[in-house]
């Protein structure tokens, strides 16, 4: 079947398209998986807890990242999917950034902070963590309610991305 084209979008002669050509590409695009980038998630002890409620979340479904490992020394060597649900999904935790990065065979595009602590704070430590991702290149994505300008003049000074949640309390 076909579709005869003309006026306003042709100025010469009618264009004809071929619909068995569209439905085909159709079928394709429907296939093929939208493209996602990478991530590394930040869980550091408390992956498959409370506090680390936004790293379980991705771990189990994300459209927007394509997880490669989570970071929580505490379970390191272990399966995610297997921490969280008892089945296997093949998305290892390691134990720092420097193994993640180790294991993952090109720098992923996102660093996640996956955790929700109740003060709602990033520790030194946790800082220290993110600055050495944005060092690396690492787009960063943090969901905490603190102004991190440290971190965010770091992040532009190299040209990384940094989402962050900016809701304000008043």
């Amino acid at each position: 079947m076909s579709i005869l084209l003309s006026g306003a979008l042709s100025s010469a002669q009618p264009s004809v398209i071929d619909l068995s050509v569209v439905r085909a590409a159709s079928a394709i695009a429907a296939r093929e998986p939208p493209q996602t980038d990478t991530a590394i998630v930040y869980c550091e002890a408390n992956f498959g807890a409370i506090d680390g409620k936004t790293a379980n979340g991705l771990v189990r479904h994300s459209e927007r990242y394509r997880i490669l490992s989570v970071i929580d020394s505490e379970k390191a060597g272990l399966d995610a999917g297997k921490v969280l649900d008892g089945q296997s999904n093949a998305i290892p935790i390691h134990t720092d950034l420097a193994e993640a990065l180790a294991y993952a065979d090109e720098l992923p595009d996102t660093f996640i902070f996956g955790m929700a602590p109740a003060s709602g704070r990033m520790s030194p430590c946790e800082r220290t963590v993110v600055l050495e991702a944005i060092g690396r290149g690492m787009n960063i994505v943090n969901g905490l309610h603190e102004f991190l300008n440290e971190l965010i003049v770091a992040a532009a000074a190299i040209g990384t991305q940094f989402e962050t949640d900016f809701r304000f309390h008043e």
